[in-house]
């Protein structure tokens, strides 16, 4: 009997070797991370490749919209993610262990108002459209409010905006890249001379690389090859920008000229300016957007890019 136990055991051990031969010794995990497709996100579809050359297995899941990106963060379901300025403070506020890493881009956002109208105050009483919660929506209220003009806020998402323009149901709109452009080339829309999106405290912050406490405290080298991944992949899309535009035009199912008028008006990279945040979150919360504003003294570890960009 003993004999042939361990004649069994002798062969288990040996069909477990060989169903083990050639695979590596110890498979790092993957790495989820997350974005949201626009005009100027789309270089972190880059990742994948990028991060394989630093020995990482990246994966780059899309959402549909920065709300569905923002829970899988909380759950646990991403290990990082492009996200928006207010999603970053709401996770923080709620205690999900993230951090800011580095940037993705900056500026991004558009104000486009209906032919028939020749000034800000020509908008009193009219209906603006904007996405509920976008940077793009909280800028151009703060612009408003600044202005003393008041008007009918209208929910809309970002792909709708310039439909319901010319359709006459709404009198102008804010959103983010490409959707602001693409009405102003259409002819849908135009822009004021006058108006400024970015004059606030908030300056023209947009998007921030943020990765989970867990990664960057329980695999510090990987965290930082994944940030190295990043600033190439932000590189690409500056020095390669044809490459980058046709990418997004298949993606987004718009033209190539279309994507290039959008990248006009944001910049791809990977710096970012602190002081805009609280910035940006402040205005928030007197806009009633949020009722808390996120400790960002503890919420940027930079010393990653720092090292990629040298």
């Amino acid at each position: 009997m003993f004999k042939h136990w361990r004649h069994v055991l002798q062969l288990f051990l040996a069909m477990t070797v060989t169903a083990g031969a050639g695979l590596p010794a110890s498979a790092a995990p993957k790495i989820k991370i997350g974005n949201v497709a626009m005009a100027y996100t789309m270089h972190l579809d880059y990742l994948p490749g990028l991060a394989k050359e630093e020995g990482l297995d990246v994966e780059v899941v899309n959402f549909k919209s920065s709300a569905d990106e923002n829970l899988a963060l909380a759950t646990g379901t991403l290990d990082g993610g492009n996200v928006g300025a207010l999603g970053v403070n709401v996770l923080l506020t709620k205690g999900i262990p993230v951090v800011i890493v580095a940037g993705t881009v900056r500026g991004g956002s558009g104000f486009v108002v209906a032919k028939s109208i020749r000034s800000l105050r020509d908008l009193q009483g009219k209906k603006v459209g904007a996405t509920k919660g976008s940077t793009s929506e909280i800028l151009a209220k703060y612009q408003l409010n600044k202005a003393g003009v008041a008007v009918n806020w209208v929910n809309l998402p970002h792909a709708q905006l310039s439909a319901a323009m010319a359709q006459g149901e709404i009198d102008a709109y804010a959103a983010g890249e490409p959707w602001a452009s693409l009405a102003v080339s259409k002819g849908v829309g135009k822009s004021l001379p006058d108006f400024n999106i970015y004059d606030s405290p908030a300056g023209k912050v947009s998007g921030a690389f943020v990765l989970s406490q867990k990664l960057i405290h329980d695999d510090p080298q990987s965290a930082q090859k994944l940030v190295n991944a990043l600033v190439k992949a932000v590189r690409l899309a500056q020095t390669k920008r044809d490459e980058y535009v046709r990418q997004v035009a298949g993606k987004l199912n718009i033209s190539e000229e279309e994507v290039r008028v959008a990248l006009t008006n944001a910049e791809i990279t990977e710096q970012i300016k602190q002081p805009e945040w609280p910035g940006l979150t402040g205005m928030a919360k007197d806009l009633g957007y949020v009722q808390e504003i996120a400790d960002y003294s503890k919420a940027f570890d930079l010393k990653m890019v720092d090292r990629a960009t040298k």
